[in-house]
């Protein structure tokens, strides 16, 4: 085992994955169970491995990947049914507890598989002095810093369209702008937007491009909990948590595993979430759990 290599040993991908599911479960077990059903706080406590693992297998997809076009799709496109569910079952399956779903980590990948593909074609571009893949990358970073200042934008914008003090609309403008928004939402993943916002894309860009040196790979993510525990001190367990998932990363020996369940997370990410908070709802409004 050493620290410049990839390889330390121990677990497959397909291993840590289905590790990073079952953790993930626990937090949303307890997010969107009642209180009543007494799952316990620590069950957030490590549902922190999972996002952490996310990004740095999003990383490895991108690397091993056939297809980096056919990955931004699906990830895309897992994004967009997703806040539509999401949307529509926190509506029809409304919880009085009043929480509703923002899972949304399928556009944080898209983010990152972007970012790192718009890179890669400017940098081959400029080798292979192809203009064409040069344009195609500046126009995937364009669009990663035009989506961000655009939705912060109609943010700033529909702050100045309404009084603060007796919440009435002071622009006819208003509604435009909150629709406008509300498509970003649904149709254009972004900083603004995505679950773990400009940190953890910025956590899975550094994942990719340290994937040869896996204590800096821990260091990356060592400085994300670095910077959240200074904004947010009080939050320091959380980050803690987040931190250990470099213990599991730590274990990756740099095999896929099995590739029988390879859409997995596409299939499973999703239907958890909804099976959950529908059962949590009908706990809370048909059985009288307390929330």
């Amino acid at each position: 085992m050493t620290l410049g290599k990839r390889q330390f040993g121990g677990c497959n991908g397909f291993q840590l994955k289905l590790f990073a599911l079952i953790t993930m479960t626990m937090d949303h077990l307890a997010a969107y169970l009642p209180a009543g059903m007494g799952i316990p706080d620590w069950f957030h406590l490590i549902g922190r491995f999972a996002a952490p693992l996310f990004m740095f297998f999003c990383a490895e997809g991108i690397f091993y990947t056939h297809s980096r076009k056919n990955y931004m799709l699906r990830l895309y496109i897992g994004w967009v049914l997703m806040n539509l569910c999401n949307n529509w079952i926190s509506q029809k399956f409304a919880q009085p507890s009043g929480i509703i779903i923002l899972n949304g980590m399928f556009g944080t990948m898209f983010l990152v598989v972007l970012t790192v593909t718009s890179v890669e074609l400017i940098r081959a571009g400029q080798k292979e002095r192809a203009v064409r893949k040069i344009g195609m990358g500046l126009a995937g970073l364009f669009y990663f810093v035009a989506s961000f200042a655009v939705q912060c934008g109609a943010y700033i914008a529909m702050t100045g369209m309404f009084d603060a003090q007796t919440g009435e609309i002071t622009n006819r403008m208003f509604p435009v702008v909150q629709r406008g928004v509300q498509i970003m939402m649904i149709f254009v993943p972004n900083l603004m937007n995505v679950e773990g916002g400009f940190l953890f894309v910025l956590l899975g860009v550094a994942f990719y491009y340290l994937r040869r040196w896996r204590i800096a790979q821990v260091a990356a993510l060592g400085v994300l909990c670095l910077i959240q525990w200074l904004a947010l001190p009080q939050y320091w367990l959380t980050d803690l948590f987040i931190f250990l998932a470099a213990i599991p990363i730590c274990l990756y020996n740099g095999q896929a595993g099995s590739n029988r369940h390879k859409f997995l997370f596409y299939w499973y990410y999703p239907a958890h979430v909804y099976l959950i908070y529908i059962v949590g709802y009908l706990l809370m409004t048909r059985w009288g759990v307390a929330y």
